[in-house]
């Protein structure tokens, strides 16, 4: 008799703590403040209570006790959720009370862009430019000759090359040997990336960012080079190698200032000749970034 009396105690503890559970289920509309709050109140309540009934759960054997203890621990797995939900909802109601919870990535993305503001020189009331320009680097005309004097000769040989080599096969084979073509387009490609470095090397670059417009200019001889480009206003700048490009000392490819472009591609820019002008520049435009989020 005694344990049956235990088990009817427990019975009527689990549905007592269950009946307490429910109105949490479904929030009714227009609660207050000190609504949330007295929700907090019945969590924590329920939370003590619970764990003591946890441990006791297993001595129920009856055949209406099955669906009690399963209801009662899927409400107790529910707790952490619904003080998490209740605990938003005060801070909506209640900004800074101390039981309400803030989601934090919202806060830190608004210090990080009021660092962007200040990082620019933006007092708060300020608006800020809509147009952000960079010089990224000068004419560089040694490295540029240089590049351009070995495209000349490396395409000018693989043309003699071409013409004497396909020449002397169409005397043996025809037409066949305009096959040839395919073999030198290899050489003239790299010949062509070669001649497309000497110019970027000789060129003055810098960009126009306009919200999430990228524009890379390039000015040579008087003439001006304008390339477009949606970015990803999210990711932020960073300094990073492309996927090919003219080696540099000890056989590493040079990093230039790189943005992700919208279509999830970098977009390299260039690379300041000097290393302060580049965290500078990063910073600033970092900075444009993240007034855009």
């Amino acid at each position: 008799m005694a344990q049956y009396s235990s088990q009817d105690e427990l019975r009527q503890e689990l549905r007592s703590w269950i009946a307490q559970f429910a109105p949490l289920i479904e929030p009714a509309a227009g609660e207050t403040a000190d609504v949330k709050r007295a929700k907090l109140d019945t969590i924590r309540e329920l939370r003590r209570q619970g764990s003591g009934l946890n441990i006791r759960t297993g001595i129920l054997s009856g055949p209406e006790d099955a669906e009690i203890v399963d209801t009662f621990n899927k409400a107790w797995h529910e707790l952490d959720d619904l003080e998490r939900e209740t605990r938003r909802a005060l801070a909506n109601l209640s900004p800074g009370d101390p039981d309400s919870e803030v989601n934090i990535a919202e806060v830190r993305e608004k210090i990080e862009l009021r660092e962007a503001r200040e990082e620019v020189g933006l007092e708060p009331q300020d608006v800020p430019s809509d147009v952000l320009t960079e010089f990224i680097s000068p004419p560089q005309v040694g490295q540029g000759c240089f590049l351009g004097v070995f495209a000349l000769g490396w395409n000018g040989f693989t043309l003699f090359h071409m013409i004497f080599m396909i020449g002397g096969m169409w005397r043996s084979f025809g037409p066949i040997a305009l096959l040839m073509l395919l073999f030198y387009s290899i050489f003239f490609a790299v010949g062509a990336f070669m001649a497309w470095a000497a110019f970027n090397s000789m060129a003055s670059v810098y960009f126009e960012l306009n919200g999430t417009t990228l524009t890379i200019i390039r000015k040579l001889a008087g003439k001006t080079f304008e390339k477009r480009f949606e970015i990803d206003p999210n990711t932020p700048v960073v300094m990073a190698s492309p996927s090919f490009g003219i080696q540099g000392k000890g056989g590493d490819t040079p990093e230039q200032i790189t943005f992700k472009g919208a279509n999830g591609k970098p977009i390299p820019v260039g690379t300041p000749p000097l290393d302060s002008d580049r965290d500078k520049i990063i910073s600033r435009i970092n900075a444009y970034l993240a007034m855009l989020r």
